[in-house]
């Protein structure tokens, strides 16, 4: 059993038992590599060439493999079930049904979905025009029209965020706390996040979505 030292309350200095914590193969892999380079800064033999070291990392990475769940997209009736049965009363739930909503109509990615501003969005006839930076071109745009069934309207979606959160510039989707605080903009793993949730309150098994099944949900409808 490995010991580490730890501080108590009083200042003084205990031993306790080294909490073991599983970790990736990819993690260990870091960790040998630590290893090997403070050997070789101290002129010392590189313990991890060993052929015994070497056997254990690969019986390791053996034991941890479990292939990846396949993303599955979300269907129409999923959305259309999940966002008719329940009320979004709260600011947090409003902002993630506009996550949703426009992550499943735009088929944006989830960086650029945390990245979008408010003064990307312009009004048009027909619905809203979204301007947008990618790594292929420095400017692009894409058209979102309305929906009539209101359940399923990006537009009507991001209205109800913007009029509860009171955004009228820059970042779109921000951070909400327990407490409704509006914070900064979220990153692209929010995204991920809020997808998950949505999978699980409808009944999902959470681990075959990601933030990429909103873009599956689009190309497998043939939208544009």
């Amino acid at each position: 059993m490995i010991f580490e030292k730890v501080a108590k309350q009083d200042g003084s200095l205990a031993q306790r038992p080294r909490l073991q914590k599983a970790v990736k193969p990819s993690t260990l892999r870091r960790h040998l590599a630590s290893i090997r380079s403070a050997h070789l800064a101290a002129d010392l033999d590189d313990p991890t060439t060993s052929s015994k070291v070497r056997a254990l990392v690969r019986g390791i990475a053996l034991d941890c493999y479990s292939p990846s769940l396949r993303k599955t997209r979300f269907s129409d009736e999923n959305v259309r079930v999940e966002l008719s049965s329940h009320s979004f009363d709260r600011l947090i739930d409003k902002r993630d049904r506009a996550i949703i909503l426009f992550g499943w109509t735009s088929a944006f990615l989830r960086s650029e979905i945390a990245a979008l501003d408010f003064e990307h969005i312009h009004r048009s006839p027909h619905g809203i025009d979204i301007s947008r930076s990618t790594r292929r071109r420095t400017h692009d745009r894409i058209s979102i029209g309305s929906s009539s069934e209101s359940a399923l309207c990006a537009i009507a979606a991001l209205d109800a965020w913007f009029e509860a959160s009171g955004i009228k510039s820059g970042a779109v989707f921000r951070r909400v706390d327990r407490h409704g605080n509006l914070g900064d903009r979220i990153a692209g793993e929010v995204v991920a996040t809020v997808t998950k949730r949505f999978a699980r309150a409808a009944g999902l098994d959470e681990r075959q979505f990601a933030a990429q099944s909103l873009r599956m949900a689009i190309e497998t409808r043939g939208d544009t």
